[in-house]
């Protein structure tokens, strides 16, 4: 795995994992499923990308930083005052997953991955519907503008 420079730049494939208290807790993160151009995360969080020669399943990983185990330790390795908690890259280097044979990390991966492709979906639905909608109703959603914020999807329980 390779940290993101101080610029925290992103690009598809990466994942993006909140640093800081309570969005840690929370599990917050994301994996950047669509080509992306100058995109820029906030330094709140890190932005891991795969090695060249990792055989880690990227969508397996994704899974198991979103477990609770991981979340635990990652929770109990925080410093700083209340309220600006953050866990440290050093921190971070040190925390487990369990690492599942290639096989099972397949499996999952092909269903985390089918799961974000319905994500995917669900969002252009409901985008059609929206432009059906609108000039009867008029806006009855809030969307954010601008090809960065469709960067990666998330669960509605995630924003």
């Amino acid at each position: 795995m390779k940290y993101g420079s101080a610029k925290r730049r992103f690009r598809q494939g990466d994942i993006l994992l909140a640093r800081i208290m309570p969005s840690l807790a929370n599990k917050k993160m994301a994996l950047v499923t669509q080509d992306v151009a100058r995109a820029v995360a906030s330094t709140e969080f890190y932005v891991l990308r795969a090695r060249p020669d990792s055989r880690l399943n990227w969508y397996y990983l994704f899974k198991a930083l979103r477990s609770d185990d991981f979340t635990r330790q990652a929770v109990a390795g925080v410093t700083g005052a209340t309220g600006r908690q953050r866990l440290s890259s050093e921190r971070l280097r040190t925390l487990q997953i369990p690492v599942a044979p290639a096989e099972l990390q397949a499996r999952i991966g092909q269903a985390v991955e089918a799961e974000c492709a319905q994500w995917a979906l669900a969002e252009e639905y409901a985008r059609r519907a929206e432009d059906e909608a609108t000039p009867v109703l008029g806006a009855t959603t809030v969307r954010t503008a601008g090809p960065a914020s469709q960067a990666h999807r998330r669960r509605p329980a995630d924003i």
